[in-house]
């Protein structure tokens, strides 16, 4: 049974599907502009649409344009294919030696049109080269593909052999001479071109479909992968948090953590320290608890960094000011800045300290009758000193010299 193709129309239909897969492409790569090799699968699918092109034109254009430059463009849009697998799995070694057959296919190509004509030379270099370009891009695939089980990766794989299989064949019929074209003419009618065409625009169908569903798949990975580090991530945090809330809760002084000077928490004691209610605390600025003619030194502290413990008077609720001592460290939680504040009320150790009195120093006393001088010149019996500047209370008795002196013959152990 005779075939009636013809073969320009084959390579019309093949320009056309490569033209649409080309805008498919170009499309894709303006939306995901951040992912790696979409934009050179768009360049492969435009420079092989033209080489088509330049095919079909055989005949009515030069022959160095029409099959050398023709040839070259095809396996060159093969060649951008590879590349951008190459950036999608991010693999560098090796890649400029792959385009050592575009090279020979170019040179091998005006040898064989303008010194020798061989057309079944021609196909052969041509199928095996391309052959060995397509069958590189599925095993980079397939051995380097990094982003989980895809079933697109394997789809995408197998269209990719397919395509090195059906052009490995062609040049071992062709070697054979089966099926090779009767005239000079590569556009004259054979078997083994009307398969090879209907076949290629089936493959680059499929291998257009995988290779925009592996970016796809690839965010789906990453997004997984992702979502399974949040989840750890989440149950450490929650981890960290039950710990230091435990700890913070069993401590006795009262705990702010703070972001820039805003609360982001605080524990129970200072709640009943301040006497407000958590919610209260939480979102406002700690300098607002703090009475107002305090406030700067505590923002140039916290500018500062400063550790050390220092003196600091909060306001309550209620208005009350009251005395504390407050210590500061920073500390990176989730990559995040905070501030933990500690602070002690020292209302109670005030007072103490407010009901103790000390004399110091050297006192001016009187070498006769022990009297002695106050700050303000006056002189003053001994008890009348102490009595004014200390807590002590004096219970007048007599020694036992003195009343010795003072009322000989009493006897005082007997009263």
């Amino acid at each position: 049974m005779a075939f009636d193709f013809d073969i320009r129309t084959l390579f019309l239909a093949h320009s056309i599907t490569t033209v649409v897969l080309t805008i498919a492409f170009i499309t894709f790569w303006y939306h995901f502009r951040s992912i790696s090799g979409p934009f050179y699968w768009a360049v492969s699918m435009a420079v092989i649409s033209i080489g088509n092109l330049l095919v079909i034109a055989r005949g009515h254009i030069p022959d160095f344009c029409s099959i050398v430059i023709a040839n070259s463009l095809i396996l060159a849009g093969f060649s951008f294919v590879l590349k951008g697998i190459r950036d999608f799995l991010d693999i560098k070694k090796g890649a400029v030696w792959e385009w050592l057959p575009v090279v020979i296919v170019f040179f091998h190509s005006c040898y064989y049109v303008f010194i020798r004509v061989d057309l079944i030379a021609r196909i052969i270099v041509f199928s095996l080269a391309a052959s060995f370009v397509v069958f590189r891009c599925a095993y980079l695939l397939y051995k380097n593909y990094k982003f989980g089980k895809a079933k697109f990766q394997g789809f995408t794989s197998a269209a990719f052999f397919i395509i090195a299989g059906v052009f490995f064949i062609r040049a071992v019929v062709t070697l054979l001479n089966i099926g090779v074209p009767e005239s000079d003419s590569f556009l004259s009618f054979n078997s083994v071109t009307v398969v090879t065409e209907i076949l290629g625009i089936a493959a680059y169908i499929a291998l257009s479909i995988g290779l925009i569903s592996l970016p796809g798949q690839r965010a789906m990975e990453e997004l997984r992968l992702s979502s399974d580090l949040l989840t750890v991530a989440n149950k450490d945090l929650m981890s960290s948090e039950e710990r230091f809330r435990t700890l913070s809760e069993a401590s006795f002084e009262g705990i702010i953590i703070s972001e820039d000077g805003r609360i982001l928490d605080v524990n129970n004691a200072l709640v009943e320290m301040f006497g407000y209610d958590p919610i209260d605390f939480i979102g406002n600025q700690a300098k607002d608890f703090v009475v107002p003619e305090q406030q700067q030194e505590v923002l140039n502290r916290m500018m500062a960094n400063i550790e050390e413990p220092y003196e600091i008077n909060f306001v309550k609720k209620d208005g009350t000011v009251f005395p504390t001592e407050i210590c500061c460290r920073r500390f990176t939680v989730n990559d995040r800045l905070v501030r933990v504040s500690a602070i002690r009320d020292l209302t109670e150790r005030k007072k103490a300290e407010a009901e103790i009195k000390t004399l110091k120093g050297i006192l001016p006393i009187c070498a006769n009758c022990k009297k002695i001088r106050d700050d303000k010149g006056y002189w003053s019996q001994v008890e009348s000193y102490i009595k004014e500047y200390s807590e002590a209370e004096f219970s007048h008795s007599i020694c036992p010299e003195c009343a010795a002196k003072l009322y000989p013959g009493f006897d005082f152990d007997d009263a």
